[in-house]
């Protein structure tokens, strides 16, 4: 397994991070769960069959479980050993509540120079609402997602799985694997010194479960007596192991790690031959040109990337393109042609990745198969994104974002009761499944870098969304019950909904009656008797959400938040775009970056939201005109001037003039 050298100390108390040591565990790496006494949280999280969570059975199968409370002196002792024997911690802890534990990265890197510290939270560790509190609703709120959801005039909406929740995973994740790729890199250096039209129905959870489809490509797994969803990027030469359960609640001793001795395993020096288009696949190999590969596009010798043709334009020149294509080189080339082929061949050659995102089997029709290409290069990593996978009924078809949404699951989801099913604003069918092939290459490079050996990434859009749904599904394979779209409503609690304020939307949760109480202090909203419980609350939702926007009429959602400020209380006022890129938080977490482009001039851009302490990523560079290194590329492969003359002039190759 290529992770299962790495000691992973899992201090994480939600869904996020959870999910994120999910993932490595799933991989080969050894995750010890570190709960409180009265067990983790996720213990109590639905759905609960028998008196016991099946969710924390999904998050924690495989994983190791020790109980103690390290904010007691005698377990912070005990943890200490721990904490020296990990390769990685993850957490997410507060600030403040870190450095309170002894656990803020300043404190654990004197302990142990080499510790990776992966730290997820809703906001980050800095900026002005690093100590914010924040829910699933409030996070989409000030994100921009719900104000692009929903129909016009109508309320925003959130998206129907936990989303924010996922994506933070999947980041987290790759941020590890990074950082263990620039670790291994580091140890090594050191040890050398010394075409059909995509259209289908929207399923809901009971059709995606039965259908054909999920069965033939293995997109459910099983788990004693107990379905949810398997992990969708497969590794051939290293698939998942079948889950090993989750540790049982109990006195437990702390467990030993692996005694195996490392053998050997950030991106500077990897180059990655890209064959993507669109926008999953290139923000894929974006991210990796962020990091400090060397990414050569591929490109069609006549109009290029069709994302080049997609609004919005400035000077004629797409802004969608030059979003998903920065820090690239771009080769236009007619792969009909021989001479096209033979130039693939010798930059194959030469490569560490290459990435697609084509229909299945597109690659192979190319003559360039995985088994084609490891004749060239043998310990390539053979990336591929693609709709439906390589089986079953769908496998040939197009995949677009509308239509994964719809066929996964999520569209039917998303919503409001009585309304038509709602296609989520940001197009999470490209940016999510391009992450999860991110995580997939990076674990694949990371497995290079300890054996030598390549391997190939297989992931899908429609099986990252899937995974996405594993308490609706787990809601039905286990328990029966068919979950429907409900709107913004938390079912768990109220206030937790949107709220029509004077001048806006307000996303608001109040999970708790002492949290209740303080709002009732905060605001001066009145308290009645059917809304004196937290059970009363949830039960009378719907005339409480009334009552709460006849108060709010008069207040703006600026003020509600005012009001709210240093409580626990997660209050946010619905964000648009103009107001997104203004946002204090984000501009102190470089999420809105000004890129110089060449043909468009300053433009902004969003950031990269992973943050490596010691390998900032590189953004400022912009995407490339089409054909731009053409030249310089095809020169250094050996081409002298007048065989690229040539290749020009019969259209087999293009270049910016």
């Amino acid at each position: 397994m290529p992770l299962r050298d790495i000691r992973i100390l899992d201090l994480t108390r939600g869904l996020s991070g959870s999910l994120a040591t999910k993932y490595l565990a799933n991989y080969g790496a050894e995750v010890i769960k570190i709960e409180p006494p009265e067990g983790d949280p996720t213990r109590r999280y639905a759905p609960i069959r028998n008196g016991e969570s099946l969710y924390f059975r999904y998050l924690s199968a495989g994983k190791k479980s020790v109980l103690l409370d390290y904010a007691q002196p005698e377990g912070a002792a005990l943890l200490r050993p721990l904490l020296r024997k990990a390769d990685v911690v993850c957490a997410d802890f507060r600030p403040s509540e870190a450095k309170a534990l002894g656990l803020d990265y300043e404190s654990l890197k004197a302990e142990k120079p080499d510790l990776i510290l992966a730290s997820v939270t809703p906001y980050g560790l800095t900026g002005p609402l690093a100590e914010a509190p924040a829910s699933s609703l409030t996070v989409q709120a000030r994100s921009v997602a719900m104000d692009m959801t929903g129909m016009p005039g109508g309320y925003p909406v959130q998206s129907g799985p936990s989303i924010p929740e996922h994506y933070a995973a999947g980041y987290l994740a790759t941020a590890v694997t990074l950082a263990l790729i620039d670790r291994e890199k580091f140890d090594a250096e050191k040890r050398c010194r010394d075409a059909k039209i995509p259209c289908c129905a929207v399923l809901d959870v009971r059709e995606i479960v039965d259908a054909e489809n999920t069965r033939v490509c293995g997109f459910l797994q099983q788990q004693g007596d107990f379905r949810f969803p398997s992990m969708p990027v497969i590794l051939a030469e290293t698939p998942p192991p079948t889950a090993n359960g989750s540790p049982p609640w109990g006195p437990t001793t702390t467990p030993s790690f692996r005694k195996e001795e490392t053998t050997m395993g950030m991106l500077d020096g990897v180059k990655v031959l890209d064959f993507t288009h669109a926008y999953a696949g290139p923000f894929c190999t974006m991210t990796m040109a962020d990091f400090g590969a060397q990414v050569i596009k591929i490109e069609k010798v006549s109009g290029g990337d069709q994302a080049r043709s997609w609004g919005p334009f400035k000077n004629g020149y797409s802004g969608y393109y030059a979003s998903f294509n920065r820090g690239k080189k771009s080769l236009p080339l007619d792969l009909r042609a021989p001479e096209a082929k033979e130039i693939i061949r010798r930059l194959i050659a030469e490569s560490d990745i290459i990435c697609s995102n084509f229909k299945a089997g597109t690659m192979e029709k190319m003559g360039f198969s995985y088994e084609e290409v490891r004749q060239i290069k043998p310990d390539i990593i053979f990336a591929e994104l693609s709709g439906f996978g390589s089986k079953g009924a769908l496998s040939a078809y197009a995949a677009y974002d509308n239509v994964m949404q719809a066929v996964s699951g999520v569209m039917d989801l998303n919503g409001f009761p009585d309304g038509v099913p709602q296609k989520i604003g940001p197009a999470i069918g490209d940016s999510y499944s391009g992450l999860v092939l991110l995580l997939g290459i990076t674990i694949a490079y990371y497995r290079k870098l300890k054996t030598g050996q390549g391997c190939r990434v297989d992931a899908t859009m429609l099986g990252s969304l899937i995974t996405a749904l594993e308490y609706p599904v787990m809601e039905y394979t286990d328990c029966g019950k068919l979950l429907h779209r409900d709107g913004n409503r938390s079912p768990w609690y109220a206030p937790g909904d949107v709220y029509r304020a004077k001048d806006s939307y307000v996303a608001l949760s109040v999970k708790t009656d002492t949290m209740w109480q303080t709002f009732l202090e905060r605001t001066g909203f009145p308290q009645k008797a059917n809304y004196q419980t937290a059970a009363l609350r949830l039960e009378n939702r719907d005339a409480l959400k009334t009552d709460l926007e006849a108060f709010l009429k008069d207040t703006t959602g600026k003020e509600l938040e005012a009001k709210l400020a240093g409580t626990d209380i997660p209050a946010a006022e619905v964000m648009g775009i103009a107001e997104s890129l203004q946002d204090p938080q984000l501009l102190a977490r470089d999420m809105v970056l000004t890129v110089k482009d060449p043909v468009l001039g300053d433009i902004q851009l969003v950031g990269d939201p992973m943050k490596l302490s010691e390998n900032p990523v590189r953004t400022d560079v912009p995407s490339p005109t089409l054909g731009q290194d053409t030249k310089a590329i095809l020169l250094g492969l050996g081409y002298r001037q007048e065989e690229l003359d040539d290749m020009k002039h019969h259209n087999i190759i293009a270049w910016e003039e």
